[in-house]
């Protein structure tokens, strides 16, 4: 089982920002099949104002699925055992799609190494 946090929008897609993310999708997931969905909704301003990243922890959530991210909040969520997978963009459903077939850590990986290069 893992659980995974996206930061979403208004309009169904990711977050630009981790920081401004004020609504939050918990996805439950055993043997690659989605078995829960949550949205949770942050009140308080910007994450640094709030506990998202306590309240992220305290759904036991593993894995964090972001655009951008500062490096600040990168070290915290390591502090809490929470991975990320960042430079995800567009529509959620097709980022949860790409994350159980196993190609969105690939095409992470290969815009990692483009930046890199």
């Amino acid at each position: 089982m893992i659980k995974i946090a996206i930061p979403c929008s208004c309009n169904n897609t990711i977050e630009e920002y981790f920081e401004k993310g004020q609504q939050y999708l918990l996805i439950t997931i055993i043997n690659n099949i989605i078995v829960n969905k949550e949205l949770i909704k942050i009140t308080g301003g910007c994450a640094f104002k709030t506990n998202v990243l306590e309240i992220l922890n305290n759904h036991k959530i593993k894995l964090l699925l972001v655009n951008s991210i500062s490096e600040k909040i990168n070290c915290l969520l390591n502090y809490y055992g929470i991975a990320i997978i960042k430079n995800c963009k567009g529509d959620i459903n097709n980022l949860i799609d790409l994350y159980l077939s196993g190609d969105l850590e690939l095409l992470n990986k290969k815009e990692l190494e483009q930046q890199i290069n």
